[in-house]
């Protein structure tokens, strides 16, 4: 499936052709447990409105093509994930291949146990079918410190409610996937076995160009499999421009530019620094990280972009 594809699919969603309807689940351990519930016309109106307000944000933001595990700065960017690059044994997508074979949650089920996510499904088959889904879901036990205001007076809540975020982490589709939070991405859609394989071909790119200490690379890997925005990183560096020419004397002029002491993170002719600094030190490497023009102190971002 190509991004092309998805593009189209994404751009011809009409969220007025059919009403929404909505998934709620939560995580049981390893696995995932969801159910439909009823909603009124009201709340497919605030339905749509969330949904519509995910279509519009991959018009403000800087969209991408999907290029294996990495990590996304909040508000700045999303990503086109092809079917072909989701994982097929997701658990959450086995189970809105079929949203009509959930079972529909009571009242009672919902407040008995926290609720971790929720989906808006539009469309009545596989072929059109888009989900809109968010990984924070709140529900709200009802208790005499609980009150909501009716007519200019403050009356007792006397059942649960659940408070929904109206941000969306990603869209589901046939066509694949738009991801705005990869953290959501990952931890619902995305294969951990994955992302340990390509962050491990990252870090191999990285020691054929800049060796690296053994005892760093261990715990550097074992940190950005945790860390997203380390596996963005690392990636950054080895699809930028400058990676193929890098060496450990210029990595060094670059410590020294920032006023840093290079044998603090070069040791033996070898990147070797502690774990704790591996993100400072990989946002050097990505020409992220840089002395202020005019106080000299050291300033870096998660979200480098080249000024033209």
């Amino acid at each position: 499936m190509s991004t092309k594809k998805l593009r189209k699919a994404i751009a011809s969603i009409d969220l007025d052709e059919e009403a929404p309807y909505l998934i709620l689940g939560r995580k049981t351990g390893a696995h995932l447990l969801a159910g439909t519930y009823p909603i009124s016309e009201d709340m497919q109106h605030e339905l749509r409105g969330i949904a519509q307000a995910a279509l519009e944000r991959i018009d403000d933001l800087e969209m991408s093509d999907y290029a294996g595990p990495t990590g996304l700065e909040a508000g700045t960017e999303g990503l086109y994930v092809p079917s072909n690059r989701l994982n097929a044994n997701a658990e959450l997508l086995g189970l809105l291949a079929s949203p009509d074979a959930l079972p529909t949650l009571k009242s009672q089920e919902i407040g008995e146990k926290p609720l971790s996510f929720f989906g808006i499904g539009i469309g009545s088959s596989s072929d059109n079918r888009v989900f809109f889904v968010r990984k924070q879901l709140r529900t709200l036990r009802a208790s005499h410190l609980l009150f909501a205001i009716f007519a200019k007076e403050l009356d007792p809540v006397k059942t649960d409610i659940v408070s929904f975020d109206r941000a969306t982490d990603f869209i589901l589709c046939a066509e694949g996937a738009v991801v705005f939070d990869m953290r959501a991405f990952e931890k619902y859609v995305q294969d951990p076995d994955d992302i340990a394989e390509e962050l491990s071909s990252d870090l191999s790119e990285v020691g054929e160009v800049l060796p690296i200490d053994e005892e760093t690379l261990s715990q550097l890997s074992e940190k950005a499999e945790k860390g997203a925005l380390l596996r963005r990183k690392i990636r950054s560096i080895v699809e930028s421009e400058h990676f193929a020419t890098l060496t450990l004397d210029a990595v060094k002029a670059a410590f020294r530019g920032l006023g840093r002491d290079p044998r603090k993170y070069i040791k033996g002719n070898k990147l070797n620094f502690p774990v704790e600094e591996a993100a400072f030190v990989l946002k050097v490497l990505d020409q992220s990280a840089w002395a202020g023009a005019f106080d000299g102190k050291t300033y870096s971002t998660n979200a480098k972009r080249a000024e033209i």
